[in-house]
C-alpha cells in the first residue's frame, strides 16, 4: 500500500513539474523550444511533449542554459524516476 502511495505521490510531483517546464521553455527560451520540434505549446500533443522533454533533459540541453530554477525541476524529474525504479525494483524482489 505504501508503494502505491509512492508512485501516486511521484506522478503527481513529476507532472506538475514537467508542465511547468514546458511552459517555461516555451515563454523563454523559444530557440530551445523550435530545436525540440515543438509546435505551440496548446497544440503540441501529450506525446509529443513527452518525447521533447526526454530529449531536452537526457541530451543534457537543460545544463546548456542559464535557468537555475528550470536545472532545478529537470533534476526533480530525473530524481523521481530514479525513486519510482527504485520502489519497483525494492518490491519486486522482496
Amino acid at each position: 500500500m505504501q508503494l502505491v502511495l509512492l508512485l501516486i505521490l511521484l506522478v503527481v510531483v513529476e507532472a506538475f513539474a514537467t508542465g511547468i517546464i514546458l511552459r517555461r521553455l516555451a515563454a523563454r527560451h523559444t530557440a530551445v523550444w523550435t530545436q525540440l520540434g515543438l509546435p505551440a505549446l496548446s497544440e503540441a500533443a501529450i506525446g509529443q511533449q513527452w518525447v521533447a522533454l526526454t530529449k531536452f533533459i537526457y541530451s543534457g540541453a537543460c545544463l546548456r542554459l542559464d535557468d537555475v530554477p528550470l536545472n532545478v525541476l529537470c533534476a526533480t524529474l530525473v530524481i523521481g524516476e530514479i525513486a519510482v525504479l527504485y520502489a519497483i525494483a525494492t518490491s519486486i524482489l522482496s
